[in-house]
């Protein structure tokens, strides 16, 4: 306004993309180069996002006022959240937020694959945290980057049709790899390759679906690497979020290179069955370790009552007729295994390699290494909730809810300060991308890479009917089975024989009662001590730490692709 009460333009000395954040909006240019000031509430605009090896560079202008403090970046998905601090640099607010986290103790991996919201987090002059999503400038639209590969994943720079900024994350399948079509025709064309038995060379290993690396074939993995095999050793894996150990080359499941190992590895380890387009080789050595030891009613006496089709079924038999071992944990176990697997090869009866680590000399230093990298202080008492799904609220047999038979915050109130609650959802949970928010005292650990890990940090479990209390058993802690659908879970599931001699411990039905038994542990063991005995004997008999070195004596030994131990 002039003197004269005429309304005048003013100049802006500065490019059209420049702003200034002001109180309640923002100053900048028109298009015709004058002042102009845009009211509008918080908000915070993307100036740039760029990707640079394994993290993403972005910058942001906040506009809407100024009285806010600790800003961030949220990458925030179904299940998780990845935060990284904003710093001001002139007048944009930038980050380098990593594409990569530590996940325990293990080295830093991939974010997990799934698309994520970015987000503005701030704290207002009130205290209160706040999150916006950010949003993208119109004139920067056309410059987010579609694509950039990180080791096995692929990242993505997308805008919603809002002006959102998101984050996708998937396999860095070619795409002559992706899709029904192209995986189809690697199937068959691999299925027709012709490869010599002599020219077979290799071990190849899949953990659930390539999900992870864990499980009895890690345990071999590290006894073959322990002996110096000269032996390559390759390991499926979903996307770059996938841990794996030094020396081993890590394949990227559903690529060509899959592909083309599964058909050339002199040896296949598998803990669920092989998949249904494989038809070993001649010479091919097949092993199938499965991933608990059974109890629930399994093979073909659930597939009849689940009401598999008969396809389905003479597919599972077909892939068994293939082993040419089968790992048996206990000699209790090798007739169940046998029987509902239709399987009459040979079995190796030689307890779980997996939980070699449990009884191993360098158990109570992986103790202290697990809580530390969790978190957990000296002196807290641990309680590992591992509850398994349940069958009935599955609709794809693949992925179901977590259970809700505890109360998880209720139960940290209970106990305070002086514990911690470890979550660990079955992997039907983890596929299922539920959101949990347990609140303090509780860590879900459920995308932990190694279970025997939170075994070993634990003081006590709080377990039901999931084999994992078998490989629990072994460590010789206390548990409490919480089985409030007890009746129902037998009726609904079932299992192979009864469920009470494989459950040395309290029975429960509620977190009030599960608090109890743990603020009051020592006056209930001694209790339970014949029992815990019985069930060690009964089913834990081959567990002695050196599963894996007896798997590998009598597998790769006598083929020259590792060499004998030394008599003492």
């Amino acid at each position: 306004m002039t003197s004269a009460g005429r309304e005048q333009s003013i100049s802006w000395s500065g490019r059209e993309d420049d702003c200034a954040d002001g109180a309640g909006g923002s100053y900048r240019a028109s298009r015709a180069g004058n002042l102009t000031f845009i009211d509008e509430a918080l908000k915070a605009r993307l100036a740039q996002l760029e990707f640079d090896g394994s993290s993403c560079k972005i910058a942001v202008r906040v506009v809407g006022w100024t009285a806010w403090t600790d800003g961030a970046i949220v990458l925030r998905s179904r299940t998780r959240e990845f935060r990284t601090e904003l710093a001001r640099v002139g007048s944009y607010w930038r980050a380098c937020v990593p594409l990569r986290y530590d996940n325990g103790r293990f080295a830093a991996v991939g974010i997990p694959v799934g698309g994520y919201d970015v987000e503005f987090e701030c704290v207002d002059a009130t205290g209160t945290v706040r999150r916006i999503p950010l949003l993208t400038d119109p004139s920067y639209v056309a410059g987010v980057p579609h694509t950039h590969q990180d080791g096995l994943s692929e990242y993505r720079g997308l805008v919603s049709k809002s002006g959102c900024v998101h984050l996708s994350v998937r396999a860095a399948l070619s795409p002559d790899e992706r899709g029904a079509f192209h995986q189809r025709r690697l199937q068959e064309s691999t299925a027709a390759t012709v490869v010599k038995e002599a020219d077979l060379d290799g071990l190849l290993l899949r953990s659930y679906f390539a999900e992870t690396v864990t499980c009895n074939g890690l345990a071999i993995t590290e006894e073959l690497l322990r002996r110096g095999s000269t032996l390559p050793i390759y390991w499926a894996v979903r996307d770059e979020s996938v841990w794996s150990p030094p020396g081993v080359e890590r394949v990227l499941h559903n690529s060509a290179r899959w592909y083309e190992l599964l058909r050339s590895a002199k040896y296949y380890i598998d803990n669920m069955y092989q998949p249904a387009y494989h038809d070993a080789p001649p010479g091919q050595v097949v092993v199938e370790t499965f991933h608990g030891y059974p109890f629930k009613a399994m093979g073909h006496g659930y597939w009849t009552t689940a009401g598999f089709s008969a396809e389905q079924i003479e597919s599972y038999d077909k892939r068994a007729e293939q082993w040419s071992y089968l790992v048996s944990p206990a000699p209790y176990a090798t007739p169940y295994l046998t029987k509902e697997f239709a399987y009459d090869g040979e079995v190796l009866e030689i307890g779980y390699p997996r939980n070699d680590v449990l009884r191993s000399e360098r158990a109570d230093t992986l103790r202290a290494e697990v809580r530390s990298s969790l978190g957990i202080a000296e002196g807290e008492r641990v309680v590992l909730f591992a509850p398994t799904f349940r069958d009935w609220t599955s609709v794809d047999g693949h992925t179901a809810p977590f259970v809700d038979t505890l109360d998880v915050r209720h139960v940290a109130e209970l106990l305070g300060d002086g514990a911690r609650l470890l979550v660990r959802g079955h992997a039907f949970n983890a596929r299922s991308g539920q959101s949990r928010r347990f609140g303090a005292n509780v860590i879900d650990v459920t995308a932990y890479p190694e279970v025997s890990d939170l075994y070993l940090a634990a003081d006590v479990a709080v377990v039901d009917y999931s084999s994992l209390r078998f490989d629990f058993g072994v460590t010789g802690k206390p548990m409490i089975f919480l089985v409030p659908d007890l009746e129902q879970y037998k009726q609904g599931r079932g299992w192979l024989f009864d469920f009470e001699p494989t459950a040395p411990g309290p029975f429960v039905s509620t977190g009030d009662e599960v608090a109890e038994l743990v603020r009051t542990i020592d006056t209930w063991v001694p209790t339970y001590a014949r029992a815990y005995a019985s069930f060690t004997d009964g089913y834990l008999s081959l567990e002695d730490g050196h599963a894996a070195r007896r798997f590998v004596d009598a597998v790769f030994v006598p083929r020259g692709d590792a060499p004998a131990l030394e008599k003492a």
